[in-house]
């Protein structure tokens, strides 16, 4: 779905003011918004996008119970190509 309605109207506000933040501020956000605005998507599906994209990132440091890496993709290709070589 593209809009999160089985979330609480709350928290619905709380990622979507995080995804303001995010797609300004975090690179990962901010390529993966950035790139939807370029397809020509609205703003305001954009940044629902970016929210759900928060979620799965935020439920992957849970998850792994690491820290947050911003070059996590990028240790992970050349690691992947590194193995394929």
């Amino acid at each position: 779905h593209s809009t999160p309605k089985g979330y609480p109207p709350l928290l619905r506000g709380a990622l979507y003011m995080a995804a303001m933040s995010a797609s300004r501020w975090n690179g990962i956000v901010k390529a993966f918004y950035d790139k939807l605005r370029a397809a020509g998507k609205p703003m305001k599906v954009a940044r629902i996008a970016a929210a759900r994209k928060l979620v799965h990132l935020a439920f992957a440091v849970v998850k792994s119970g690491k820290e947050f890496d911003l070059d996590y993709a990028t240790k992970k290709q050349a690691a992947h190509l590194a193995k394929a070589s």
